[in-house]
């Protein structure tokens, strides 16, 4: 049996971000601010954490949202 080693294959650093961006915010329910976070810069989940309550007022975010947006951003900073 011949061994061969694996193919690394490099994610697309914009394209993994933004599915990683936009696969969080559809687990929040909150896909519908995407367009709008990324205009305030986000490109990371864990851009999110910097996101003050202004910010979210700004886009039209409700108060609950913008607290289980940033708890979530929180745990998932946690993790990484």
């Amino acid at each position: 049996a011949q061994l061969t080693s694996p193919v690394l294959q490099t994610a697309n650093p914009i394209s993994g971000q933004k599915h990683s961006l936009s696969t969080f915010l559809i687990a929040q329910n909150l896909s519908q601010y995407e367009t709008a976070l990324r205009e305030l810069g986000a490109v990371e989940m864990t851009d999110l954490c910097d996101l003050e309550q202004a910010d979210c007022d700004r886009i039209g975010m409700k108060k609950m949202e913008a607290k289980r947006l940033q708890q979530a951003a929180g745990d998932a900073a946690i993790m990484v």
